[in-house]
């Protein structure tokens, strides 16, 4: 009778883990089919205005710390106005993807600063650091797909999209510990195969900004085709290691590329209707290494 129950008991644990586990796969899955114009509506879970707000405490504070380390550029500074002019053109062409953008109170600022990195932060705080124009040698077209696909992170709420999942990932693996007596043990092991389970749906993500951002950039006037000698440049920095499309946020390489040129035929037309002379040239690369697009 002892075993009996003890069986049963056991039985049903596994069943409940097996349910917990289906759910963590499922809350990864949720927005696997959606289309560019859509968004998962996981996001729900978590506040807009909390993600803003929290982005926008974050911003300040790199603000503030560039700013006590004598690197945040001024605005009379030539990168600085580059960037800025730039940005001011992307934001004019963002559309509706997302109605709360039209009261985001948008802010660029340039850091001096040798990181390859540059972000846009939910509410539309864009941060770019010197280091990913200078390193890559940034053409305008170039740096208009970096900062395309930043704003179109923040436009899309990824952010808050992701804050969601990990609420629901850390719930989950919570009750799996509990019901293991794993404890913190077994929670910091769980939450890190939640983590991996993410990591599709960030490259997804990833993939989506790409292809708005370019639309966008597109729309302002910058040539699409820039997105590809862009990501062979960092290619050329970061190496095409494919170990890093497993564990990496980003789609990298070839793959990455190969999505990219798909979607030119479509953005072509539009670039040519605002700049019909550039676009019946080839996009010149400034790399020796790295050849023309036509």
């Amino acid at each position: 009778m002892f075993r009996d129950v003890k069986k049963i008991v056991k039985n049903s644990i596994f069943v409940l883990i097996s349910i917990i586990i289906s759910c963590l796969v499922m809350i990864n899955n949720i927005s696997y089919a959606q289309t560019q114009n859509t968004q998962s509506s996981l996001r729900h879970l978590v506040s807009a205005e909390k993600v803003e707000a929290a982005g926008g405490q974050q911003y300040n504070q790199i603000i503030y710390q560039a700013k006590q380390k004598g690197i945040l550029l001024d605005n009379r500074n030539d990168m600085y106005i580059r960037i800025n002019k730039i940005s001011q053109r992307l934001i004019k062409n963002i559309g509706n993807i997302n109605p709360r953008a039209k009261n985001w109170i948008w802010e660029i600022n340039v850091l001096n600063d040798s990181q390859t990195n540059a972000f846009c932060m939910p509410g539309g705080k864009i941060v770019v650091y010197s280091g990913i124009i200078d390193k890559l040698n940034l053409t305008d077209a170039e740096i208009a797909v970096v900062l395309s696909h930043e704003i179109s992170h923040a436009l899309q709420e990824h952010a808050r999209e992701q804050m969601a999942k990990q609420q629901l990932t850390n719930v989950g693996a919570s009750l799996i510990s509990n019901i293991l007596g794993l404890r913190d043990i077994g929670n910091i092991a769980l939450k890190a195969g939640a983590g991996l389970l993410s990591l599709k749906f960030s490259r997804d993500d990833e993939t989506d900004a790409d292809l708005i951002g370019l639309d966008i950039s597109a729309r302002a006037g910058y040539d699409p085709r820039a997105s590809i000698v862009l990501w062979k440049k960092m290619i050329k920095i970061a190496g095409d290691n494919k170990a890093l499309q497993w564990v990496s946020t980003h789609p990298v390489g070839k793959n990455r590329i190969k999505i990219l040129e798909q979607k030119l035929p479509e953005l072509m037309p539009i670039f040519t209707k605002i700049n019909p002379v550039l676009a019946h040239k080839k996009y010149i690369s400034n790399n020796k290494d790295i050849p023309d697009v036509e």
